[in-house]
């Protein structure tokens, strides 16, 4: 998996995250974005550190963005956000 550094976007992975609350907003994402959901577990929670790849991190944010009809998922993407990077993402 090639990683990136999100802090060279503004937003500095917490290495000690809420996993429990991460794990929470996952089951939330998975309802509506099962491939999103999917590999977000699989990066951060996948054993050894976290870590996230630009591609995931993008469609983290690209989600974060949507309104309409995704409008709830971007609202778990904006929170899970917050677990992750400390603030939602925008």
């Amino acid at each position: 998996m090639q990683t990136f550094d999100p802090s060279s976007r503004g937003f500095p992975l917490r290495r000690e995250f809420d996993r429990i609350a991460f794990e929470k907003l996952l089951v939330q994402l998975f309802a509506l974005d099962e491939n999103l959901a999917q590999r977000l577990r699989e990066e951060l929670l996948g054993g050894g550190p976290p870590e996230i790849t630009r591609e995931c991190f993008e469609m983290l944010l690209n989600l974060s963005h949507t309104n309409g009809v995704f409008s709830e998922a971007a609202a778990i993407a904006r929170s899970i956000g917050e677990v992750l990077f400390g603030r939602p993402l925008a």
